[in-house]
């Protein structure tokens, strides 16, 4: 199983609004983001903006998005947590 990336861009940040969409050396921070997460070779990929405003989608799809994220989130934390438990395990017996 590999793993994802979920990357969030609030734009209506209260200390740099746009900052996700802000220049750096003729590139949107986004974009490095997300070009370091591809280098990870993640499974998914996620941008994940945190304005209604800005969005062209209906409430209830965000909502749902949101929460797809969340479970997606959890069960990678879930099997990590999973991994290093069995990887533990070996351990022990290996030193055993």
């Amino acid at each position: 199983m590999g793993f994802s990336v979920i990357i969030p861009a609030r734009y209506e940040s209260v200390r740099l609004p746009g900052k996700p969409l802000l220049e750096i050396s003729g590139k949107p921070l986004i974009q490095y983001t997300y070009e370091c997460a591809v280098k990870s070779d993640a499974e998914n990929i996620i941008i994940k903006q945190g304005s209604q405003e800005v969005s062209n989608v209906k409430m209830i799809e965000e909502l749902v998005d949101m929460l797809m994220v969340s479970r997606l989130y959890e069960a990678n934390m879930k099997f990590i947590a999973a991994r290093k438990e069995i990887a533990s395990s070996i351990t022990s017996a290996a030193m055993a």
